[in-house]
């Protein structure tokens, strides 16, 4: 399912998203990292015994910043490597 983040507490690390569908779910997110109000996420539904919770949440739709970090890098070192490479042919 795809949603967005409704409330997140980072301290207690925990939240509810809304899904497409209008319902609310509780998570919990020791496991995910930068995540805001208002993100677009998606996710899976589980029964718990306190209700359905939300689970294997993840980004949706843009990529996160930790992402985009990495890929400007890899970009940076591949336009080294090409350039050194470049250098020593001519």
């Amino acid at each position: 399912m795809k949603g967005k983040v409704k409330f997140y507490n980072r301290k207690q690390d925990f939240g509810f998203v809304i899904g497409t569908n209008g319902d609310e779910y509780y998570f919990n997110a020791l496991s995910i990292a930068q995540l805001k109000e208002k993100d677009a996420v998606a996710f899976s539904i589980e029964d718990s015994p306190r209700g359905k919770i939300a689970r294997h949440i993840r980004h949706y739709g843009s990529p996160s910043p930790l992402k985009t970090g990495l890929m400007l890098l890899v970009a940076l070192i591949i336009g080294v490597i090409i350039g050194v490479v470049l250098r020593h042919l001519f």
